[in-house]
């Protein structure tokens, strides 16, 4: 008997290549069927955290770490990168010593970048904005500096609008990181209404979708454009192509998200380092 479930996921080209366009499109041949929902970045944390009753979801890095003990953390889906990350970015030049300083524009405080921009920064003041509105809030002075999402349409597009980058966060986290890839987001499963055994299902049927996609890469590209918000299809498809850890992060995955918890933990930011097991 099929069974199905909902699963959330971020306006997200990503998310839209790989899983939805497979999860909408693909004869897929598992038992379980994948109702996807969209919701926006730091909305969808805060329903994880607040509610704790999603069936999968997609989750910031920092949000598993809240909710680690309610969902299980799938192989499947999770996006690591080595080739782009947080970057902060303003009009005129300044070191990072001054970001102390300075006010910045946020695009949420429940997404990774935010977490990833807490290890390694700290501006004066802090001014949430949402994920569209960064590079408009620099370049209007709302704030002197802006923190960006790494996407098509953000950290590829930036210097069009004459804003420079000052920092960028994932060569810190490489530094500090000996290298491993940046976890960013990561999908849960909740274990109140799934059996290890339905979460396995689960994270087949992802890697089922994904394997689907990539048999239909043109129609999948073009699907996953409308989630690209008129990106360039060239900028957007390189950018979907760097993530490397989608059908399954690994080892290298897994000891990446264990690092982001040891830093944090070594930071003060967190009390204790989960057990990282993906399902």
């Amino acid at each position: 008997m099929e069974k199905t479930v909902n699963s959330y996921h971020y306006y997200d080209p990503v998310h839209a290549y790989y899983l939805v366009y497979g999860f909408l499109k693909g004869e897929l041949k598992s038992k379980i069927k994948i109702n996807p929902r969209f919701e926006e970045f730091d909305t969808l944390n805060k329903m994880l955290i607040e509610k704790r009753e999603l069936d999968v979801s997609a989750a910031s890095v920092i949000t598993y770490w809240k909710i680690a003990d309610d969902y299980y953390l799938l192989r499947s889906g999770s996006t690591q990168r080595v080739d782009v990350g947080p970057i902060i970015v303003a009009k005129k030049k300044y070191t990072k010593d001054e970001i102390k300083d300075l006010t910045i524009a946020l695009p949420g405080r429940n997404m990774s970048v935010y977490f990833y921009y807490g290890l390694f920064f700290k501006a004066k003041d802090e001014i949430v904005v949402g994920p569209n509105n960064v590079i408009n809030a620099v370049l209007k002075g709302e704030a002197d500096i802006g923190l960006l999402n790494p996407g098509p349409t953000t950290t590829s597009v930036y210097e069009k609008y004459g804003l420079i980058k000052i920092a960028d966060i994932l060569e810190e986290w490489k530094k500090e990181a000996n290298n491993l890839p940046m976890p960013l987001a990561l999908y849960v499963v909740n274990k109140k209404k799934f059996s290890y055994e339905e979460a396995v299902e689960i994270r087949k049927t992802f890697q089922e979708a994904i394997l689907y996609a990539q048999s239909h890469s043109e129609e999948a590209l073009s699907f996953a454009l409308q989630f690209a918000k008129g990106a360039d299809p060239a900028i957007a498809k390189s950018f979907i192509d760097g993530c490397k850890s989608i059908y399954d992060m690994g080892d290298i995955g897994i000891r990446a998200i264990r690092k982001v918890y040891e830093i944090a933990k070594k930071r003060g930011l967190i009390e204790k380092v989960p057990e990282i097991n993906p399902v």
